[in-house]
């Protein structure tokens, strides 16, 4: 299993397909690889690639019975935040229909290292640009790339050249926040 951290794990949530057979392991629990790829019409291989890196990231709990493998959503305990995050998901997935367009756009605020590092040097205290760049031993170009995303995201604004986290709109987005700011 793969040392699970946020980024990677935002890295592979936000994806319309996983975030999809996460809603179908929600309405359905306990069920395999099979059923997985004829719900969502693909692949066998990729359902189970699919499975297998949502299960590496601490999100399914996984059944053997004979031949087959079942999986459900459930957290792993030995990976922190993992049942914060999954009720938060989950949470979100109800609530959105079908449509995960804004759910991946919260996401991706948080598939980088760079960002996470962002958000936590500014939840320690706001900054400008060049004051981040050396907490976070970023180069400027990079820092006003990752502060570009973290703003469209609505996970950071600037007000007169001081950078600070602001309050997501949404339950999930506050909740991953949190996680990455470690509260």
């Amino acid at each position: 299993m793969l040392k699970p951290t946020l980024w990677r794990t935002c890295r592979v949530l936000a994806n319309t397909r996983r975030l999809q057979i996460l809603r179908d392991l929600v309405s359905e629990p306990d069920i395999t690889v099979s059923q997985v790829a004829a719900r969502e019409r693909i692949p066998v291989v990729t359902a189970s690639a699919y499975l297998r890196a949502l299960n590496a990231r601490g999100l399914l709990g996984v059944r053997r019975t004979g031949r087959e493998v079942r999986y459900s959503v459930r957290a792993d305990p030995s990976v922190a935040d993992t049942d914060r995050l999954i009720e938060a998901l989950l949470r979100r997935l109800r609530s959105t229909g079908a449509d995960t367009t804004a759910l991946e756009r919260t996401l991706t605020a948080f598939t980088h290292p760079r960002r996470i590092a962002i958000v936590q040097a500014l939840n320690d205290h706001a900054g400008g640009v060049q004051d981040l760049c050396r907490r976070c031993g970023i180069s400027a170009p990079a820092m006003f790339r990752h502060l570009a995303k973290l703003e469209t995201r609505g996970m950071a604004e600037c007000r007169d050249g001081c950078w600070r986290l602001t309050r997501p709109r949404s339950a999930f987005g506050r909740r991953l926040l949190a996680i990455a700011c470690g509260r």
